[in-house]
Order: structure tokens, then C-alpha cells, then sequence
């Protein structure tokens, strides 16, 4: 029985039509069926009748094609023998002249005659050519006479049709002869058809483009279709700018007439220059973006899949360079302030220089910063040609220009200047320009804010009336009334919405009007103006005092009489909005970075992986390496230029708050948005998932350490193509890789990102808790999970791993009086582990062995006399050096004095194993003493040294793994110029406010450095070297237009560049013991006390409960203190604050409390009894902050003798 479901048990029948068995288990091969052998029968049958039907029409196609290609070639020689009846007897061009050609009988016959050869002419055929050419010239001859018959009826189009068989022979023939011939026709056509011509000019300037590849071309062959005043005069400007600007070294592959200066004149002289940006700036709009501007014709994909990056970074700089060029040869080199004038030839310029810029982030050619020699151009080893007109733009006349753009109506101070100014294009144009000229000129970026700001100061106060209003003032009132300024001043969150990447799946991002997704173009307006506000205040913050600064007054004779820095100061009020505006943006970028981000590491993870491809697949998406690096706020910024930017402004403001409070208490904090109960340890989380990473990091890179692609070691790959490819790629996906980790810390490690980059938003005390607990879990991971010493050390004893070398390594024997020279000797080698526990044994001066208690103490008693030592004179040239309040820094000679002793005293050869040794061993020195400051932080040791402020501004702005490392690191200012020199300070103050004429002074852009050191006789010997400031420095004089730019020269030289050497060693060593991304987390005033200690009043009652007795003195179980210790605080408590400081450096070397309080002083403070005799005065070991006091038994004797004690300087040796 079959049951179905239909009711019916009959088994129902089965047909196979398939030719196959329907036993499964029957053997294969097995002989079908008679039913399989008709099927099979019928397919091969199908199958040989659609064979021959495809024969058939295979055949009926060649016939046709042959009857039809018989049928041309009888009515082509047809129309050759009636040309050839018309023309009379054949002579080759070559041997005939000019005057041999006669015009045609009529207008007629010349029509007649050309239409027969354009049907005839055969490309194959040489003749044809010559006949081509005759028929032109006789044409021509005919329209001399009478031009009239010849321009209308069939005439254009037979124009047209000469044209476009002249551009295809062109692209055929390689024959320099023969091509001559048809540059004629092509002169001869276009002018004839210009309107048509331009019509034709995608075809015109594609074939002429190939035609480049073989022979030089004539200039103005290539200006003729620009000629034209039509309607398709615009397509042809935007064909010849994307086929023929794109060419590397257009000007040397083209030639031009006699008498003209060189081929860019002549085209130059043959183009509208603002017709052709408004022409590429339509294109660009019509394509949205630069990659499909320069692959018009081909689709997105196809272009992506056919080119790279480099290439399109090619051609963005090769048509940013000729465009430049085209302009400055149209108005002038020396006329920059008339070609940068041109809204659309700054508009198309942007997306092009952005597009540069892009293209050097993706190709990996790193980081530029303002200290970098090389410019970004020079790093892309892009062509000289590039660089020398790109470079051009970057001039003081033409940006400073820009401001002047803004006439008297636009500049207007009364209520609807904001409006005003939203309206302008002008001033929209300029925020973009000098936004991208930041962004491809890093490492110009203060010379081109201080163009800008000298632009405003002529131009400002020339056009706004009486008032004067500055140009810091006039886009202060602009950004401030913003609709995005107000909305994050009262709503930090509001700041994701208005950063999200934008979401429309249009990727016209340049078009103007077009809203973008919920937020309009007006949003990207606002957000440039905010920007080049923030761009320009950050500059004039260096190069404004402290009194200009907070000397903002309204009254109109103040402001009439007052410096123009001081007229670009900002109210009070003002600034505090503005620091809330910025902490709110900075806070919103770091901390929500993820929800800004949104799912960018899902479309990066899908990028690295096509990196894998091999060579000549598809290279990664543009577009989404573009959405990956920028946001909605300007056309090609990304978000580390915002972070970089508001960080950086919002720090200097907070620098100022630091050195002269003028905001609330708590202004910074911003604890409201955090959840500070466990805010510690969430920061610890944090920070060990960001070294999990980085050692992740580290290890990739040692297993593909010797897999890099390296095209020097593969012989077979040498100068190919395919090998720079490789090499490329290589680079790229490294650097892919590492924004990727960059990316991902920054969404898993918000509160990392904020105390690094914006550490003031969290209160000091919360952040000093969060270092130590950095500094005990390295001290758990370095010691095996001891972070006691004593413990520590019983493990390395215990180890079979080379435990006692590591022992004997950390012991050292110290000499008194050459305790920094045998510490540097002894332990130098040990590099960062000198963050182990160390050994120190004193040798006295008959060199025996001193006797010592360490807990602690004999270690710390070893560092403070390295740097008490290290901080003087050292063999005659001065490590470091103090200023007029007794606070150290590096001395700015030090590398200069020991090279002249060198060569001038001991008479080594420069370059030679000794003097190199020398100086190698004087940088060394200055890293080995970073490691012992390190080490007092990293053991919470504090010593009594006073560091400079703007020095201890380069540590904590020394980078680290920040966001925003380079754009936020140390920029030397007027101010911190205070501490290094006073003289200086206020010579350079006057300079840059004398009314008069400066060039008075006779200065030019050089500074005389003034070294001293031992000469032969003993005696201190001087000697001036005189430096540039800048290339032909000596050749500039100073004045009144550039004289901010020597102030900021000579600021950066002295505090920057010239103890540039001494610094980094000192913080390479620094940075070897403590984190730099630590050291951030503080500012100067901060980090000083970090080292030395609160400058806070000594509170006697913290000091007392964490104080430890000994001997007679130790509490008994009553907890009563000893009547000796009872008397000894009370008169610690009648004593001032600065008798109390000295007691404290007398017990513990340093006269400041630690920044958690006496709980956190270790060793811990400690009294015992040093007997009973009362005319004995105190005592101490510092090493272990032990006071020896003897047992006093009145009040008075215990005051008169501790203060004997504390003034006299009594310590050890009265013990």
C-alpha cells in the first residue's frame, strides 16, 4: 500500500525524462533505458538544428557585411574619380608653396569637393592625407576672398565633420609631418566653428592629450577652443583644465611662438582665469566630489577600480600648481593680493588642496608639526614645479590681502554685523581657505595667522570707522552668534549631532544649498567662521602679554589710543563663555567620540582587508576613507584637527587662568557629567586596556619585523611598478592598522582621552590619586607582584633567571661629593629599569663604607643628592641654569659651550670618536638626570628644586598617545619668555608696541648666542655665534609689517629650538621612568608640585597622626604621648608657617607637604628620643625623616633649640 494524501492507495507513476537512473544505488555506467535513449536522441537532434541555424546567420551576417562594405568602397572610388575629375592633375603637397593653391571656382564646388573627401578618406592611405590638406588649403584661399559664402548653410557642419576626422587622424598617425599638416586644419576649423569647436571639446582636448604623449604641442592649439562665447564655453574650459592641467610638466611638453615669454603665457594670455574657476567650480558642484572631478566621463566605481590615490593626489596638485600658475601669469607674480582675490579660484582650490592633504594621510607620510623643516609637500616628494606654486600661496601679501576682501559695508559694527557676515560669501571663502592652507601647510601655521592678523590690523582699522574694531572682535561677535556656539554653550550633547558624519546618501558635500541630512549648509558655514576664530585667537595669545590680556576696556578714548594687540583682547565675561564654549566642544569630542564615530571600525576593518588584495584589484574606497577621517563641520577637516585646534586654545586660556586667576573656583570641572564614585577606577580600567593594546601592538611588530615589504631587498622587484605598489600598501595598511587602535581607544577609553588632552576638567586631587595608582600597578607588573622593595628582592634572590645579576646590577657604590658622576657611571646602563628597587652603599671620604638604615631612606637620601649635585656646575659647562626667582631650566648654551671647550680648549676635531663620544656623554647626562626626576615621581620622593614654568610646560605637553599630541604640544610664547629672560621680554614687548618706525633699530632676522666657557688660562672666555632666525635672515631687516613675526621667531629660538637638544634628552629620560600620556594629566604649576610638594600651609594636625615614635617615645597602651612629644607639637603649632616649613626640611629634606598629605609621606615622619640632655640640640636623618629629639621638659627649651637647630643647619653629624 502508497498512501497519499489524495485518498487514493494506487502507487503513482513515476516518468523520467532526465536520461539519468533513478536507482541510486545502481552502478554507475549501467546501460539506460530504452525511454533514456529517445531522450537522448532528442536533445542531440535540438541541438544540431541550433547549430545550424547559428551557421546560417553567421553567414547571411558576413554577406552582408561584405556587400555592404563593397557597396561603400564603389561609391568612395566613385567619389574619389568625381574629386579627382574637379581637382585636375595630382601633385604632391610637399612640393608645392603656398601661392601654388588656388581658391575653388565657387563656394559650391569647395562644399562638394570637401564633402567627397571627408566620404572617401582612408586613413590607411598616405595620399589621402595629402589630398585632405589640399582640399583644406584651397578652401582657405577661397574664404580670404570672400569669407561670407563660406561660414553659413552646410558649412558648420562640414567644419565640424573636418574637425573631428582631423582629431582622429591625429590620434592615428605618429608621422611629425603629417601631423604638422593637421595642426593646420585643426587652426583652420577652429576658427571657423568656435562655438561648435567648444562643443567638441571633450574629444578636442582627449585626442590632443594623447597626441602629447608622442610630440610637443603648440600653446596656442590648446587655447583655441577657449575662445569661444557660448553657451559651451564653460565645458570647454572644464575639459581642458581635467584633461590638460592634470599633465605633470604641462609648461615643458609644450611649445610657443617666437617673442612669447613661454607657453604659459601664452595660454595665459589666450583664457579668461575667472571663467575657468567658475568653470571648475560648476564641475565640481555638478560632481560633488574631487575624484569624480577628475574622471567626469568614467563612472565612480570604474574610476575608483582604474586609479589610485597617488594618482588622484597627482592630479589635484598638478591642476592646484597650474591653476596658481595661470593666475600668476594672468595678473602677475608680484600681484597676489589681485589673483587670490577671485572667490571661485579660492572655492575650486580648496577641495583641491584638501584633497592633497588627504592623500597624504592615506599614503601614510606621517605627521606634520609647526617645528618640521620639510613641509607636507616636500614629504609627499611631490614635483619641484608643485612645490614652488603651491608655496606661493603661502605669502604675507596675499593672505594678509584676504581680510581686505571684507569692505566697509561688510564690516559694519552695528547689530547685524553677525548677519552681515553669515551672508558673505567673501567671508566664508576666506574661513575655508585659511582652514585648508592650515591643514596643507602644518609647519607654516603660525606664519600664516600671523599674515592674517597683521591683514586685520591695517585693514580694520582703516574700515570700520571710528571705532577701530579688530578682526579677533569682528568674528568673536560673528561665532559667538552662531546658532551652533549657543546651542554647545548650554548643551554639551548637542555637539554629536552637530559632529556626526554626514548620512545623506548624495555625496555632493561641496554643493552649496543642498541640506545635509537635518542639519542645512549653514551649519558648515557657521562651523568655519567658528574655526578660523579659534585659529586666529590662538595666535594672538602668543604673542599678547598678560596685561593685554585682562585690559579690555569699552570707553572709546581707551580704545582709540590703545595698541592693536590690545584691541583684539576679549572682556572678562567674554572669555569665560568662550572657555565654557571650548571645554563643552573638547569635552563632547573626547568623551562621546564613539557616539561621533558612530560604526566607522566596521567600514575600516572592511578596508584594511582590501589592502590584502594583489596588486591591480580594486585599491581601498576613497569615500570611505574620506567618511573615516572627516565630519559635518568643513569639507575635508577631520576630527583630530578639531580636537587639536579647540584643545589647544582652550589650554592656553587655562595656562593664563593658571598664572593670574580670573575664573570662578571650579570653572574648569566638569565633574557633573561623570560618575565620579568610580571614576578612579573606571581611569584604571581604561588604562589597562590601552597598555593591553599598545603591548599588542608591540608584539605584531616584532613577529612581522623582518616581513615588511622592503622593494631594497627584493632584487626582482627593483624599480617596477609593482614593487612600489607592494611598498605603498605596505605603508598604507601599518598606518590603517594603527588609527584603527586609535580609533578603538578612543571609544573605550573616553576618561584616558580627557585627562590626556583636557586633564583640567577633573579635579587635581582626583588626578594626583589616579597617577599614583598608575605608578603601583607598573610597580606590581615590574617587581613580580611585590611592590615592597625588601619583598622584591627576596624574589630576585630566589630566581634561577638571572635574579643575582639583576641584584648586583641595582647596587651601586656612591662616593660622597661625586654622587651624581658615580650614579651616572653605575647606573645609566640600566635604562628604564631603574624603576626597580636600587641599592645605594655611601662611601665616605676616606672611602669606607657609611652605615645606613634603608627602609627607604638611604635611597632617598641618594637621590636627592644627585640632583642637589646635578643641578650645579658640572666640569665647568652648566647642565641647567636659573632665571631672576631661582627656578631651573636646561641651558639653552650647554651643547655650544662644550663643543668650543672641545675644540678650542682640549683641541679635538670635530667629528672625530672623541668629540662625538663627548657629546654624546653630555646628552646623556641630561637623560640620566629625566631618569632621577622620574624616579622621585615614581617612588613619590620629593625634592626641593624649583623648575621654570614653561619648562615643565614641555613636560606635560610632550605628547604622549593623545589625540591631539602635535596640535596641542608645547608652542613657545611671549609670555614663558618672561621666565627665561625678563630683559628680553621686555625689549621684545617694546619692540612690538613702538609707534614708530622699527626699522629705527637697524634689526634684521638674526640673534647673537652668547657662550661662555673655561679658557686655557682658567678664566671664563666669551665668544658670540650669530644665527638666522630664517633662510637669508641677515638680508631681512624688521619692520613695523613683520616685526610679530621676528618676536615670534626670536621666541621660538630661545625657548624652543635652541635648547631643543638639551630638552628632548632630559625628556626622553623623564619619559623612560613616567608615561608621557601621565604627565599630561598636569599642568606646569601641577607637575611642580608633584616634585616638590604643596606650597599649601604645613598642617600641623595631618602631620601629627601620621607621625611614627620610636624608643622611649613609642605610645603605650594608655595612647597617651610622651610629655617631650606633647611640648614638641604644641610649639610646632605656635610656630609661622615658614618656621614650620623649615622644620619639615630639616626632618625631610624638602620644606612642602605631599600632594595627598602626611598619610602618603614615605618614608613616614618619625621622632625618637635622643636622650635626656637638654642643652643638646635636635638631630636628623633625612634619609629615613627621622627627628632625633632629646627629651626637653619645658616649653621654651624645646622652641629656642629646634629653632637653633633649623637655623644653624644641625643634621647628621650632630646625631
Amino acid at each position: 500500500m502508497f498512501q497519499t494524501f489524495t485518498g487514493n492507495s494506487r502507487r503513482p507513476r513515476q516518468v523520467n525524462l532526465s536520461g539519468r537512473t533513478a536507482n541510486p544505488l545502481a552502478k554507475y555506467g549501467a546501460a539506460p533505458s530504452a525511454t533514456s535513449d529517445t531522450v537522448a536522441n532528442a536533445h542531440q537532434s535540438r541541438l544540431e538544428r541550433q547549430q545550424e541555424r547559428a551557421r546560417n546567420q553567421a553567414a547571411t551576417k558576413i554577406q552582408k557585411s561584405w556587400r555592404g562594405y563593397k557597396v561603400r568602397d564603389q561609391l568612395k572610388q566613385e567619389q574619389r574619380r568625381q574629386w579627382e575629375a574637379t581637382e585636375g592633375p595630382w601633385t604632391w603637397i610637399d612640393e608645392l608653396t603656398d601661392d601654388d593653391f588656388q581658391p575653388y571656382s565657387s563656394a559650391t564646388e569647395a562644399y562638394l569637393q570637401l564633402s567627397r573627401v571627408l566620404r572617401f578618406f582612408d586613413w590607411s592611405d598616405g595620399k589621402d592625407h595629402q589630398i585632405l590638406v589640399r582640399s583644406s588649403l584651397r578652401i582657405q584661399k577661397g574664404i580670404d576672398q570672400d569669407r561670407s559664402s563660406y561660414v553659413d548653410g552646410p558649412w558648420p557642419a562640414a567644419y565640424l565633420r573636418l574637425q573631428n576626422t582631423t582629431l582622429d587622424g591625429l590620434a592615428r598617425r605618429t608621422l611629425a609631418s603629417v601631423t604638422n599638416g593637421f595642426f593646420r586644419l585643426l587652426r583652420f576649423t577652429t576658427r571657423m566653428i568656435p562655438d561648435l569647436t567648444a562643443s567638441n571639446a571633450e574629444n578636442y582636448y582627449k585626442v590632443l592629450k594623447g597626441v602629447l604623449d608622442r610630440i610637443c604641442l603648440e600653446a596656442d592649439i590648446l587655447a583655441a577652443p577657449l575662445q569661444a562665447l557660448g553657451s559651451a564655453t564653460e565645458r570647454a574650459h572644464q575639459a581642458f583644465a581635467v584633461h590638460f592641467l592634470t599633465i605633470p610638466n604641462l609648461g615643458k611638453r609644450l611649445t610657443h611662438p617666437r617673442g612669447a615669454p613661454s607657453s604659459f603665457e601664452t595660454i595665459a594670455h589666450n583664457i579668461d582665469c575667472k571663467l575657468l574657476a567658475n568653470s571648475l567650480l560648476h564641475l565640481l558642484q555638478e560632481s560633488g566630489h574631487v575624484t569624480r572631478f577628475l574622471s567626469p566621463k568614467t563612472s565612480v566605481k570604474s574610476s575608483r577600480s582604474q586609479r589610485s590615490f597617488n594618482d588622484l593626489t597627482q592630479d589635484c596638485a598638478w591642476l592646484a600648481a597650474h591653476l596658481v600658475c595661470l593666475h600668476q601669469r594672468t595678473f602677475g607674480a608680484g600681484c597676489s593680493e589681485q589673483y587670490i582675490s577671485d572667490p571661485s579660484f579660492i572655492s575650486v582650490l580648496c577641495p583641491l588642496l584638501s584633497a592633497i592633504a588627504d592623500g597624504a594621510a592615506n599614503d601614510a607620510f606621517g605627521t606634520i608639526s609647526e617645528v618640521d623643516s620639510d613641509s607636507l609637500l616636500t614629504r609627499m616628494k611631490l614635483d619641484t614645479f608643485i612645490i614652488e606654486q603651491l608655496d606661493a600661496l603661502v605669502h604675507q601679501k596675499s593672505i594678509s590681502s584676504l581680510v581686505s576682501q571684507m569692505n566697509a559695508d561688510q564690516i559694519s559694527t552695528d547689530e547685524n554685523t553677525e548677519a552681515r557676515l553669515h551672508q558673505s560669501t567673501a567671508s566664508k571663502a576666506l574661513a575655508t581657505y585659511i582652514l585648508t592652507l592650515l591643514r596643507v601647510f602644518p609647519n607654516r601655521g603660525d606664519d600664516i595667522r600671523m599674515w592674517l592678523y597683521v591683514g586685520s590690523s591695517s585693514s580694520f582699522q582703516t574700515s570700520s570707522g571710528m571705532r577701530g574694531e579688530s578682526a579677533i572682535r569682528f568674528f568673536w561677535l560673528a561665532s559667538r552668534n552662531t546658532s551652533i556656539f549657543k546651542k554647545i554653550l548650554y548643551d554639551p550633547r548637542s555637539v554629536i549631532d552637530l559632529l556626526k558624519p554626514r548620512t545623506t546618501a548624495d555625496p555632493r558635500d561641496f554643493v552649496r544649498e543642498r541640506p545635509l541630512g537635518n542639519r542645512t549648509q549653514s551649519v558648515e558655514d557657521e562651523w568655519q567662521i567658528v574655526l578660523l576664530f579659534v585659529e586666529m585667537y590662538s595666535f594672538v595669545l602668543k604673542v599678547m602679554d598678560d596685561e593685554e590680556f585682562f585690559a579690555y576696556d569699552d570707553s572709546e578714548d581707551l580704545r582709540m589710543g590703545a595698541t592693536y594687540s590690545r584691541k583684539n583682547s576679549l572682556r572678562r565675561d567674554e572669555i569665560m563663555t568662550l572657555s565654557t564654549f571650548l571645554k563643552h566642544l573638547g569635552f563632547s569630542m573626547y568623551y562621546h567620540a564613539a557616539d561621533i564615530i558612530g560604526s566607522r571600525d566596521e567600514e575600516s576593518s572592511k578596508d584594511i582587508s582590501s589592502l590584502f588584495k594583489p596588486p591591480g584589484q580594486d585599491e581601498p574606497d576613497k569615500d570611505k576613507l574620506d567618511r573615516q577621517n572627516s565630519v559635518a563641520v568643513v569639507s575635508g577637516v577631520n576630527l583630530d584637527y578639531m580636537k587639536g585646534a579647540v584643545t589647544g586654545l582652550a589650554r592656553a586660556i587655562y595656562e593664563r587662568d593658571s598664572r593670574r586667576p580670573f575664573t570662578p573656583k571650579d570653572h574648569w570641572l566638569m565633574t557633573t557629567r561623570f560618575d565620579m564614585t568610580n571614576f578612579i577606577d573606571a581611569v584604571v580600567e581604561e588604562e589597562e586596556r590601552r597598555h593591553q593594546v599598545e603591548e599588542a601592538e608591540r608584539v605584531e611588530e616584532d613577529d612581522n619585523g623582518e616581513e615588511h615589504w622592503d622593494v631594497t631587498r627584493s632584487p626582482g622587484l627593483v624599480g617596477t611598478g609593482h614593487a612600489q605598489r607592494l611598498q605603498r600598501l605596505d605603508r598604507l595598511w601599518r598606518q590603517r592598522r594603527k588609527e584603527s587602535r586609535k580609533r578603538y581607544l578612543q571609544a573605550v577609553a573616553p576618561r584616558l582621552e580627557i585627562l590626556q588632552n583636557m586633564p583640567f576638567l577633573i579635579p587635581f586631587t582626583t588626578r594626583v590619586q589616579i597617577f599614583r595608582r598608575f605608578v603601583q600597578l607598573d610597580q606590581l607588573k615590574r617587581r613580580s607582584g611585590a611592590s615592597d622593595p625588601e619583598a622584591w628582592r627576596l624574589i630576585q634572590m630566589a630566581s634561577m633567571n638571572d635574579g643575582h645579576g639583576r641584584l648586583e646590577r641595582h647596587h651601586a657604590m656612591i662616593r660622597r661629593g661625586h654622587e651624581f658622576d658615580d650614579a651616572f657611571v653605575q647606573f645609566y646602563e640600566l635604562g628604564p629599569s631603574l624603576k626597580e628597587p636600587i641599592n645605594i652603599t655611601f662611601l665616605d671620604q676616606f672611602e669606607q663604607e657609611e652605615a645606613g638604615i634603608d627602609g627607604g631612606g638611604v635611597t632617598k637620601e641618594f637621590l636627592t643628592s644627585v640632583t642637589d649635585q646635578a643641578f650645579s656646575d658640572d666640569n665647568g659647562v652648566r647642565l641647567f641654569v636659573e632665571n631672576d626667582k631661582h627656578l631651573l631650566f636646561p641651558n639653552p648654551t650647554a651643547m655650544d659651550e662644550r663643543r668650543l671647550l672641545l675644540l678650542e680648549r682640549q683641541g679635538f676635531q670635530e667629528g672625530s670618536e672623541v668629540y662625538n663620544s663627548q657629546m654624546t656623554g653630555m646628552l646623556q647626562r641630561y637623560e640620566f638626570l629625566g631618569r632621577i626626576i622620574g624616579k622621585c615621581l615614581y617612588e613619590g620622593i620629593l625634592v626641593d628644586i624649583g623648575f621654570a614654568g614653561f619648562f615643565l610646560l614641555k613636560w606635560a605637553l610632550t605628547g604622549g598617545t593623545g589625540t591631539a599630541s602635535k596640535e596641542s604640544g608645547y608652542r613657545a610664547n611671549i609670555n614663558d619668555l618672561r621666565e627665561f629672560d625678563e630683559g628680553l621680554y621686555q625689549g621684545l614687548l617694546k619692540l612690538k608696541n613702538y609707534p614708530g618706525e622699527v626699522e629705527d633699530f637697524a634689526l634684521n632676522f638674526t640673534v647673537a648666542d652668547r657662550l661662555t666657557f673655561a679658557s686655557w688660562t682658567g678664566m671664563p672666555s666669551e665668544k658670540t655665534i650669530t644665527r638666522e632666525l630664517r633662510p637669508n635672515g641677515s638680508d631681512i631687516p624688521v619692520t613695523n609689517a613683520n616685526r610679530l613675526v621676528y618676536i615670534s621667531y626670536m621666541t621660538r629660538h630661545r625657548l624652543s629650538s635652541q635648547p631643543y637638544r638639551q630638552t628632548n634628552a632630559f625628556l626622553k629620560g623623564i619619559g623612560a621612568m613616567i608615561s608621557p600620556s601621565w604627565l599630561s594629566m598636569f599642568n606646569q604649576i601641577e607637575l611642580q608640585t608633584l616634585v616638590g610638594g604643596a606650597a599649601s600651609a604645613i598642617n600641623v594636625a595631618d602631620l601629627r597622626a601620621h607621625t611614627s615614635y620610636g624608643g622611649v617615645y613609642v605610645i603605650g597602651d594608655d595612647g597617651q604621648e610622651h610629655p617631650s612629644i606633647q611640648l614638641f607639637w604644641k610649639v610646632m603649632e605656635s610656630l609661622p608657617d615658614e618656621d614650620r616649613r623649615k622644620v619639615l626640611k630639616f626632618v625631610t629634606s624638602t620644606p612642602r607637604a605631599p600632594l595627598l598629605g602626611f598619610g602618603s609621606l614615605m618614608p613616614r615622619f618619625s621622632i625618637r628620643d635622643s636622650g635626656g640632655d637638654e642643652t643638646r640640640l635636635p638631630s636628623t636623618s633625612t634619609c629615613v625623616n627621622l627627628l632625633k629629639l632629646p627629651r626637653y621638659n619645658s616649653f621654651e627649651a624645646c622652641r629656642t633649640k629646634l629653632l637653633q637647630a633649623v637655623n644653624a643647619g644641625a643634621g647628621f653629624d650632630l646625631s
